[in-house]
């Protein structure tokens, strides 16, 4: 099957594709749905003082092993966070570093590695700003859009779930953005396709994030005389899929773009299912995981 070119697109785009498909029946193969286990500190030994101190560089998180960045996310989650009202707002972030485990694409020096060190290293910086730890950025531009979001989440000014994910969303964007171009300036190896498809499907995700109210409401437009059900169907699954407090919204997601971009790469056997019989399947299991994991 040839390669199909969609970096060109736009992530609005992207949307408008996924939205139909992961709503309409979507689901994927045996996904782990259990929340990833809590972090008991007692038995945890930190890597060095730049866990209580918040001050790991960004190639210190880069050479760590995913385990090693969920622990940290745990942990910083667990302590320094509470005092800034955001002990449970970084749970999609393990979840994606617990989907990065399971296909084992961000060991040490990766490619992948770099994007997720930039993501962790703004929330670190930034809470270390906030905290006054430290005023160190590491250059790393997703600190200021994350110091803003601490300081509105203590101050209670991020009530409303919208404002909340716009902020949200806009300070993970801005991370993301920043561990590509720390990959591309590293001259790490390439990524293959499908990681890099991936990492496209993260910055679609954000993408929905800061759009939500606005699909919803022309989804309810189309829909509410038609098909109301329908409407309330997607509405309901984006309101899932966007949520940060748990990593089951983000492993899900992460599963789905992964399936998908194996098929759009040519990753699964020949002989096999068809393409159009692959994507079919993998709506149909993403759809009940859907179901079981909002009834959680």
């Amino acid at each position: 099957m040839a390669p199909v070119n969609i970096f060109g697109l736009k992530p609005t785009l992207i949307i408008l594709v996924l939205i139909p498909f992961i709503s309409a029946s979507c689901l994927y193969p045996n996904i782990d749905r259990e929340v990833s286990s809590q972090l008991i500190i007692d038995d945890v030994q930190t890597i060095s003082s730049c866990w209580d101190l918040l001050n790991c560089t960004f190639e210190e998180i880069r050479d760590w092993q995913p385990v090693t960045r969920l622990h940290f996310l745990q942990y910083m989650q667990a302590t320094h966070f509470q005092r800034l009202g955001s002990s449970d707002q970084f749970r999609d972030m393990e979840g994606i570093t617990e989907f990065t485990m399971r296909k084992g694409i961000a060991g040490a020096r990766t490619w992948v590695s770099h994007v997720e060190a930039a993501a962790i290293e703004a929330v670190e910086r930034a809470a270390a700003t906030v905290l006054e730890y430290s005023h160190d950025t590491g250059s790393n531009p997703g600190v200021v859009k994350w110091v803003a979001f601490f300081r509105e989440q203590c101050r209670g000014g991020l009530g409303d779930r919208r404002e909340h994910d716009q902020a949200w969303s806009a300070a993970s964007l801005v991370a993301i953005e920043h561990g590509i171009n720390r990959a591309k300036s590293a001259n790490a190896s390439d990524p293959a396709a499908r990681e890099l498809f991936w990492v496209h499907g993260l910055r679609v995700h954000r993408e929905l994030m800061q759009n939500r109210s606005i699909i919803v409401f022309f989804v309810r437009a189309a829909l509410i005389f038609t098909n109301k059900s329908l409407a309330v169907t997607i509405e309901r699954a984006l309101e899932f899929f966007t949520r940060v407090n748990t990593p089951v919204p983000m492993k899900l997601w992460s599963e789905v773009v992964w399936q998908v971009g194996g098929i759009l790469f040519g990753y699964h056997v020949e002989g096999n299912s068809s393409d159009w019989e692959l994507l079919r399947l993998i709506a149909a299991q993403f759809w009940q995981e859907y179901q079981k994991a909002a009834k959680d």
